[in-house]
């Protein structure tokens, strides 16, 4: 059996947790290794668990999900981020969580996520 892909999901809304847990956790190759309901959780939790790709909420409390996309990429340069957040029509969201120099990927998310075993 290959290696799984480690993940973390990280969202206040437990309830969107629960759903994402569901989802991902449904495929052979994903491991959910833990959840986190802030920033300042995700980047203890990641040293931890230590996840190859972390789902990050961007709108949280304490730290909110760019800073602790920053921590976990100073702590841990290999690990992928695949940010979530949600828009309103009112209230969009503008800029990014890294410059496109330091982190950006495209795609769909099989370009994203690591193949098994890396």
């Amino acid at each position: 059996m290959a290696e799984k892909i480690r993940v973390l999901i990280v969202d206040d809304h437990a309830l969107l947790r629960e759903g994402i847990r569901t989802l991902v956790g449904t495929s052979d190759d994903i491991e959910i290794v833990g959840e986190a309901a802030n920033g300042r959780e995700a980047v203890e939790k990641a040293r931890l668990l230590a996840p190859e790709v972390v789902l990050m909420d961007l709108a949280m409390p304490e730290v909110d999900g760019i800073e602790a996309t920053k921590r976990l990429i100073r702590e841990n340069p290999q690990v992928k981020v695949l940010a979530m957040t949600q828009s309103s029509p009112r209230r969009p969201r503008r800029g990014n969580c890294l410059t496109p120099s330091r982190r950006s990927t495209r795609g769909t998310p099989s370009s994203i996520l690591p193949s098994p075993g890396r």
